[in-house]
């Protein structure tokens, strides 16, 4: 599946611009205990976009600890890796499906 960075960002409903060397942490507070977590969008490296949900708002791993207060869906690691295609490689897969 081929989409292009901005369809991304809008299926996310992230609505900053998105270019590579980006680092960005979103967070999004949450009022019940532990259930407070970031999106962390990553586009250092020019041949991927990395998005991740983190449990809560600090810039580390949590400790056993703190993961106890955290909800289940924000306990297991939710990652996207997102290949990035140049030009060229869209040229080619255009003209394999033309041929």
């Amino acid at each position: 599946m081929q989409i292009s960075a901005k369809e991304l960002m809008d299926m996310l409903q992230l609505d900053f611009p998105v270019y590579p060397g980006i680092c960005k942490r979103i967070p999004i507070r949450n009022p019940r205990e532990g259930a407070s977590y970031t999106i962390v969008i990553d586009w250092r490296d020019k041949s991927q976009i990395v998005i991740e949900i983190k449990p809560g708002l600090v810039n580390r791993e949590l400790t056993k600890e703190e993961m106890k207060k955290v909800p289940v869906m924000l306990q297991a690691p939710t990652r996207i890796v997102a290949r990035v295609a140049s030009n060229e490689d869209e040229d080619k897969n255009e003209e394999s499906k033309s041929a």
